[in-house]
């Protein structure tokens, strides 16, 4: 549903580092460039969340964060019907109890109510400062790593950064 959605609203745009641009290249038939703003199709885009083996984890959720925020961003200024034709590809894509209807009326509503208008801040938890490493243990499917994590000092940080304070004691 993904790469319906985004060749939906004509394809997005998003930071590609050299590093993401030749990964794609070399381990698929896409070409795809490297800048601050590089146009992607759907089928680009999907490729683009699903790099793994160029670097860790929370470099590929950091890539499908900004892949969020490109469609955000692409359907920001749309109109009432160009919202509605993507709702009617997404919602084949959607299992809720709300109907297609319901969730056109809650998309017009976030349009006439500028919810749009808002900042996205975006993180990893637990942040670098509070990864002391990683163990790496043999599975049936591979290897598998695992943070070892600071739990004081993040759920510190998680809770300054959600709400301004902490009940946490350093």
């Amino acid at each position: 549903g993904f790469t319906s959605i985004v060749d939906t609203i004509g394809g997005i745009n998003v930071e590609v580092t050299q590093a993401e641009a030749d990964y794609i290249n070399s381990t698929s038939s896409h070409n795809v460039s490297s800048g601050k703003s590089v146009w992607l199709n759907g089928e680009q885009a999907l490729y683009f969340a699903r790099i793994r083996k160029l670097d860790g984890e929370a470099q590929r959720t950091e890539r499908q964060r900004r892949l969020i925020t490109a469609c955000l961003d692409g359907i920001s200024g749309s109109s009432l019907n160009e919202l509605t034709v993507v709702m009617e590809s997404l919602y084949p894509f959607i299992e809720t109890d709300y109907s297609e209807f319901e969730l056109l009326t809650l998309g017009a509503e976030a349009m006439a109510g500028e919810w749009f208008d808002f900042e996205i801040i975006s993180q990893t938890a637990p942040s670098e400062e509070n990864r002391r490493g990683y163990n790496s243990y043999k599975t049936h499917t591979g290897n598998l790593s695992v943070w070892i994590v600071d739990y004081i000092k993040a759920a510190y940080e998680l809770q300054i950064s959600i709400y301004g304070q902490s009940n946490v004691i350093l």
